[in-house]
């Protein structure tokens, strides 16, 4: 795990700046948190904290440009940001086992988030929400996988203070999961796939040997379902998809292209069932794969034709949009067989090919 930073500049697809520390509060290491951008502002949430475990910490990381106009490490900084519970929050009465940290929100990693800048979601007419929100669903804690909704307000600095809510969702809402995917559409939130587990044990001193029981009891954890919350009506609906559906997958990632019609699916990891003296690298299975969901017929297209030529990664950290409509995909881990512990990666790969392969893959759902 990390706490740095990693800057990087889209108009000349290079990394500008590795393993930056930003000034101002200290930002704790952790992986599989959540982050969103607001206004020139990227905020993180939760995620698995390097000493305690799933964490509900909120950190703003504001980047602003020098006078030469060169964003380096000096020009970062980060505010630490206390939560609490939102008095209005209508499920008040509602047990949250996730809270195990004060000032912090519920303690959760491997969980999804997205900006929420319009309408007021999950409280009353009478409340007013001055600020942009956050929005957050599933995630792992302590005590196992979770399908909650949650929501968290983002002030603007100087502010050092801000609230949480749980959210109520209408309809069929997913199974708990973790390390799923999801991406924004203008009127509502795609969750895809994930992974479904349960710790047997509970609270900030589980035993980490719990997380390598993986798929056993012929049990199956791994995800391939696509979920639906619309915005602002706060209502889960599970499309009807056909096509070539993807495998079930944990970790990959997901975007949307801009005009809606082309979901990108990408690599990711699955685990096969773990036997005696088996060492992580002989349970994982790292992914490589391009799947696209024609998003106006709902039809996961022929993945024939779609690029084959990227490297395998699980773990996946990012999938970047250029402002030229170029994707690029930034980090992940391979996991050679017989080897403990993972081979991180800290590269950025433009996915050629892409539009080509997609244009033809939907030239055939169109003739169909």
């Amino acid at each position: 795990m990390t706490r740095h930073v990693d800057l990087w500049h889209p108009a000349s697809g290079q990394v500008m700046e590795v393993a930056t520390t930003p000034r101002g509060d200290a930002l704790p290491q952790r992986w599989q948190h959540s982050a969103v951008s607001c206004d020139g502002v990227l905020w993180l949430y939760g995620g698995h904290d390097a000493a305690r475990g799933p964490s509900g910490c909120l950190h703003a990381l504001s980047l602003s440009a020098p006078p030469d106009g060169l964003e380096t490490s000096s020009s970062l900084l980060c505010r630490a940001v206390e939560l609490e519970r939102d008095p209005h929050d209508t499920m008040m009465s509602v047990e949250v086992a996730l809270l195990h940290w004060r000032g912090e929100g519920p303690a959760l990693t491997g969980h999804t988030a997205r900006l929420w800048d319009g309408e007021s979601v999950g409280e009353s007419e009478s409340v007013h929400r001055a600020d942009p929100c956050m929005i957050g669903f599933g995630g792992k804690g302590y005590s196992g996988t979770t399908n909650l909704l949650w929501r968290v307000s983002l002030p603007a600095a100087p502010a050092t203070t801000a609230t949480w809510r749980l959210l109520e969702a209408g309809g069929a809402a997913p199974s708990p999961r973790y390390c799923h995917s999801a991406d924004s559409l203008a009127t509502g939130w795609l969750i895809f796939g994930g992974w479904q587990v349960k710790s047997s044990q509970a609270g900030p001193a589980a035993d980490e040997q719990s997380e390598r029981q993986l798929n056993g009891a012929g049990s199956k954890p791994f995800l391939n379902d696509l979920h639906l919350l619309e915005l602002p009506g706060m209502r889960w609906s599970q499309p009807a998809v056909a096509g070539a559906v993807p495998r079930a997958r944990c970790q990959a990632v997901m975007a949307v292209s801009s005009d809606e019609q082309i979901m990108l699916i990408f690599g990711g990891a699955c685990h096969r069932d773990p036997k005696p003296g088996q060492v992580y690298g002989d349970m994982v299975m790292d992914l490589c794969d391009v799947a696209l969901l024609h998003m106006p017929t709902l039809t996961w297209l022929p993945q024939r034709e779609l690029p084959t030529h990227y490297s395998q990664r699980g773990g996946t950290n990012a999938l970047v949009r250029a402002p030229d409509g170029r994707c690029f995909i930034f980090g992940g881990m391979n996991s050679d067989e017989g080897h403990d512990t993972p081979r991180f990666l800290c590269d950025m790969t433009e996915m050629v090919g892409l539009e080509a392969g997609a244009a033809s893959a939907a030239a055939l759902v169109d003739v169909g």
